[in-house]
């Protein structure tokens, strides 16, 4: 049986906020990334950069991770929160909120029509 390689990718965008700064659901992604340093509260480099892989499985260069403040939609309501194993990649061109990595960490991620409200998005580690 062969193994499915490709596939689609959901991304959604935040309107209002400032396009570098969005935040996009992406479910290729392989974990969730930012170009911004300054946005860590922590931070641990890697002992050597990992590959990220973002489009079409490219793999791009991640030399760190640590925690990022986020303000997300729960339940209808906008709240501050945290999402932690956020990589620093240098040449990502958006921050990308990872699905997959989201998933497998427990949680529900749920879209409805132009608005993706989460169900149970508190810190995970």
């Amino acid at each position: 049986m062969k193994q499915k390689t490709s596939g689609d990718a959901f991304v959604c965008i935040v309107e209002g906020v400032a396009e570098k700064e969005q935040w996009i659901a992406d479910s290729g992604a392989s974990a969730p990334m930012t170009s911004y340093r300054k946005y860590f509260l922590d931070f641990k480099e890697f002992p050597s950069p990992k590959p990220a892989y973002v489009r079409n499985n490219n793999a791009i260069m991640a030399y760190g991770q640590g925690t990022v403040n986020v303000d997300i939609k729960v339940n209808g309501k906008w709240v501050s929160n945290h999402l932690s194993e956020v990589w620093y990649v240098p040449d990502v061109s958006r921050n990308l909120f990872s699905v997959s990595h989201t998933l497998a960490k427990g949680f529900v991620f749920r879209a409805e029509g132009n608005d993706v409200p989460s169900q149970g998005m508190g810190m995970y580690a």
